[in-house]
């Protein structure tokens, strides 16, 4: 070094220059790399409708019931009972409705941290039971990458209305307004408005099916009684009421109502379900179903309007728990002029396909909560057939 310090100083500038274009290149790269990655996390606010939601904040057990409002921090677990439903609040006014018997946890609620970031914001939810409607708010400044994880798909949302149910079988999406990309098992079904997949465990997505849905278990009685109580009533003691039976009618499952035997007595035979189901999220409820009067002794609705050869009664509750029900007979002839307030008449011994309109309009109370379905003949003697019934919301 003595000998030559021109090269030593050389070498020195040399590694000097080399450093300070390293640091002018790789500085500007990492405030960009910074700009455009850092991200805020925000809380999500939750307000209960109705009972007490437990919610369990990130690596802080145990549950806490919250009965009014509360910010919900990322990693949260969100549960409800059967008598609970809330609100999810999200900071670009996404908003997620959480119906009874759920749960969902908080996987991402995040924007970028400086406006010169082109990456979007981010909202992931993981829904492990239940129904929960997602709301993805329209984008403003920015957009926003919506995705729901459910045990069996993962959903990327846009901005719309959608409604996904998670039971242990299968995860259902429905598309009320948007659009859905729906993956599963290396599939992806792009779904659009009015339309809805089931994803089962261990399946790709399904066909694309009408929006609406089938409230209803078994309404073909493609699985015998599957869903369904019987059960058979008489108004004098030691006299047989009716009968409900299965048959096969014309190739396809039907339910038989008949009775033959002493005239001048009320008897009931018919079918129930419990439906237990919250319709206050749908725009539409809608009855339908096959009916068939073969025969009846007693006439119309008979002496109190309420003895037809077929009932439908839906019992439901309103938006302030109150029970109250509906129903609508079918008779085919009316001999002895009876009253028939609430009733039909149809041809004897013809299918007549019943849909009624939607009953969120036209019952007063309108429905919030549907606890039962019942089809019932009532009366002395008959013999009707029911088939494909359907109580389908959208």
């Amino acid at each position: 070094m003595r000998r030559d310090p021109q090269k030593v100083a050389w070498a020195v500038l040399l590694a000097s220059f080399l450093v300070f274009c390293t640091l002018v290149v790789t500085i500007p790269l990492t405030i960009r790399w910074w700009i455009i990655t850092a991200t805020t996390s925000h809380d999500a606010t939750l307000e209960v409708i109705s009972g007490t939601v437990l919610v369990r904040d990130k690596g802080f057990p145990p549950d806490v019931g919250v009965t009014s409002e509360r910010k919900v921090p990322e990693g949260s677990v969100i549960r409800t009972d059967a008598n609970s439903k809330a609100v999810l609040t999200f900071f670009d006014d996404s908003r997620v409705t959480i119906f009874p018997n759920s749960e969902v946890r908080v996987i991402k609620a995040q924007s970028p941290s400086y406006g010169l970031s082109p990456r979007p914001n981010e909202i992931t939810l993981e829904q492990n039971t239940g129904r929960i409607r997602v709301g993805p708010a329209l984008p403003t400044s920015r957009p926003t990458d919506w995705r729901v994880k459910t045990p069996h798909s993962q959903i990327s949302l846009s901005e719309g209305s959608y409604s996904v149910i998670v039971t242990k079988e299968a995860s259902e999406i429905a598309v009320r307004r948007g659009e859905a990309i729906v993956e599963a098992e290396g599939e992806t079904t792009i779904l659009p408005p009015g339309k809805r997949v089931v994803v089962a465990l261990g399946e790709a997505p399904s066909v694309l099916l009408p929006a609406a849905r089938n409230l209803i278990i078994n309404g073909d009685f493609s699985r015998g009684l599957s869903g369904w109580h019987t059960y058979s009533r008489s108004g004098q003691e030691g006299v047989e009421g009716g009968e409900a039976e299965l048959t096969t009618l014309e190739g396809r499952e039907v339910m038989r109502l008949y009775r033959r035997g002493e005239e001048g007595v009320h008897t009931e035979a018919g079918i129930t379900q419990e439906v237990h189901q919250d319709v206050s999220d749908y725009l539409s409820l809608q009855l339908r179903l096959d009916v068939r009067v073969d025969s009846h002794s007693l006439g119309g609705g008979g002496y109190d309007n309420s003895e037809y050869p077929v009932i439908v009664r839906i019992d439901y509750e309103d938006e302030y728990e109150s029970a109250t029900h509906w129903y609508h007979g079918f008779y085919c002839h009316n001999a002895q002029n009876n009253p028939t307030l609430n009733g039909e008449l149809i041809r004897c011994e013809v299918w007549y396909p019943y849909e009624e309109r939607n009953l969120l309009e036209i019952l007063e109370p309108p429905p919030f909560y549907i606890r039962s379905v019942k089809i019932y003949a009532s009366g002395w003697n008959y013999d009707s057939l029911v088939a494909e019934v359907g109580l389908l919301v959208e």
